[in-house]
């Protein structure tokens, strides 16, 4: 006897769920078979995310103009002068105002 009633349950409980992925095909006009899933994002996680390729993309910009400027100095004894030079008052800048 309780055998029967979980097996009834078990199959009440298929039913209402190809019921429901039936409802899912509809509401969204999906053919193919398989069990349907909707995933809703928060607005968290979607703002996060873009932050995310924000700075994804800012960093890849920096990255390759760091390595322009690299090959620059080191193709050009000129600019490689100058470039040394900026990197050094930035040095000198930069502990002056961490120094005080």
């Amino acid at each position: 006897m309780r055998y029967e009633n979980r097996l009834a349950a078990k199959i009440e409980q298929q039913e209402e769920q190809k019921k429901q992925q039936e409802k899912l095909r509809k509401k969204f006009g999906v053919k193919e078979e398989g069990i349907i899933q909707i995933v809703k994002k928060r607005m968290s996680e979607i703002i996060i995310n873009h932050l995310i390729s924000l700075t994804k993309t800012a960093l890849w910009i920096l990255i390759r103009f760091l390595a322009l400027t690299g090959a620059l100095a080191l193709l050009y004894p000129d600019t490689r002068l100058a470039m040394h030079s900026l990197g050094l008052d930035l040095i000198d800048q930069a502990l002056s105002l961490i120094g005080g």
